[in-house]
């Protein structure tokens, strides 16, 4: 299909021809044959939905996007802080068969960032600029049939693909940033002379297994350190510490993200080898530590880690804990309950005992 969309415009001119209107024929019918009495709409007919499972609603007549309410949505709601796609009366573009040599990085084209669908097919580009990755709400890319012989590693921040053409190209190896395309069904590598490993992964067991080996085997970079914003200015700072009358404490809050919830379904984008707890846990640990606070305010830790890690371990570097887990607790067996998450509060016992009520 790919390697036939060689002419101009070519998926433009097949969108067009799909969604002009055909001229329907005027059926004759007997005007003296009586109509037999029509049964009253079914409820399936009202929803105008074929399945069954359609037929469910909400307490406010709103249908449902799941099956029963014993089986968990279809699909996952979106999560509040995603970049919404902005409003655009168009959403796809063609620019293939063109013969376009050089797309400028400071091209208009990447200031479409409305994009869902961008095709660049059978052109004679030999690269593609980074800029590209302005376009991140694109879910089709095809880039078939030019004259790559690299690929940016940035495409790899464009996390909403699911298809990504690139076939007939010089290319022999994926760069491993193409790890973090976790929501791509189908990656089209065949006219490429590709590393062999690359190759016989897709053969065998489909685009999902080569993204997970490019995510696992991407370098490791560590990440930048924090920049902190500071609340009072460096004169309020110096005075606070010459006034031998002034009492201060210092706080640190940190979601350290429960072992059950860091799943590959919900953290796709990340290696697998960084999410067990046996990784991660010594990591937050460390990171708790260099800080020095006098509390230590955790999110997201279950009972199990509170008692056998983190009581354990901050204990011999002078704190005392506190935990309130989740209420449902309440309703659980015995190991079960240590499943539960909660908050939990840490105190250097020396200098906060007399301050906190425990």
């Amino acid at each position: 299909m790919v390697r036939a969309s060689r002419s101009p415009h070519h998926r433009a001119r097949a969108s067009a021809m799909a969604s002009r209107t055909v001229t329907k024929s005027i059926p004759i019918t007997n005007p003296n044959l009586v109509k037999p009495p029509q049964p009253p709409p079914t409820t399936t007919e009202t929803n105008g939905k074929d399945s069954p499972e359609s037929t469910q609603s909400s307490p406010n007549n709103q249908p449902v996007n799941h099956p029963s309410s014993t089986v968990a949505p279809i699909a996952e709601a979106p999560r509040p802080t995603a970049n919404k796609r902005p409003e655009n009366p168009w959403t796809s573009l063609d620019m293939g068969g063109l013969n376009i040599k050089n797309i400028p990085r400071t091209s208009g084209l990447f200031s479409f960032n409305f994009l869902i669908n961008l095709y660049l097919n059978h052109n004679a580009l030999t690269a593609v600029p980074p800029e590209i990755t302005n376009l991140r709400h694109l879910e089709v890319l095809d880039l078939s049939g030019n004259n790559l012989s690299t690929l940016p590693p940035e495409l790899g921040m464009l996390t909403q693909l699911k298809e990504f053409y690139l076939f007939d190209n010089n290319l022999a190896t994926i760069p491993p940033q193409f790890g973090s395309l976790h929501q791509l069904q189908t990656l089209g590598i065949e006219g490429n002379p590709l590393d062999p490993n690359l190759k016989s992964i897709v053969q065998k067991d489909g685009t999902p297994a080569l993204i997970s080996y490019l995510r696992d085997n991407c370098p490791f970079e560590s990440p930048p350190d924090r920049v902190w914003k500071y609340l009072i200015s460096p004169q309020e700072q110096e005075l606070i510490a010459s006034d031998p009358n002034v009492e201060t404490f210092r706080v640190l809050c940190y979601n350290i993200l429960c072992e059950k919830y860091a799943t590959e379904r919900l953290y796709g984008y990340t290696p697998s080898w960084a999410l067990p707890w046996s990784y991660r846990k010594t990591r937050i640990l460390d990171e708790l530590s260099k800080h020095d606070a006098d509390f230590l305010c955790l999110q997201e830790v279950d009972i199990t880690q509170y008692e056998d890690y983190f009581c354990v371990n901050l204990g011999k570097k002078g704190y005392k804990g506190a935990f309130w887990p989740k209420s449902r607790y309440k309703t659980m067996n015995d190991v079960d309950r240590r499943q539960v998450d909660g908050c939990a509060t840490f105190y250097k016992a020396d200098k906060c005992v007399a301050c906190f009520p425990f």
